[in-house]
């Protein structure tokens, strides 16, 4: 099947990562992913099977710009941080 449909070979171990990574990514809380992959410490799941996708790096520095235009605004005192 693997050959016929010209899939990517993924091991049972690949399948926990990308398990992990995409409740990760849709935002799933730790507790849960820890819980379902098995482990009883959320750093342990976190450390060996969530990566983090290029897109959660872009929206992270996007948030990141966003913070410091508002701080260089010249009205910085009278707007919030962050909506």
């Amino acid at each position: 099947m693997i050959k016929r449909y010209n899939l990517k070979k993924v091991t049972l171990h690949g399948l926990r990562y990308t398990n992990a990574t995409v409740r990760n990514e849709k935002g799933q809380d730790l507790k849960t992913i820890s819980t379902c992959l098995g482990r009883a410490s959320i750093s342990t799941s976190m450390d060996l099977y969530a990566l983090v996708s290029s897109e959660q790096l872009s929206e992270a520095a996007q948030i990141f710009d966003a913070l410091v235009e508002k701080t260089m605004a010249p009205d910085f005192g009278t707007r919030e941080l962050i909506n």
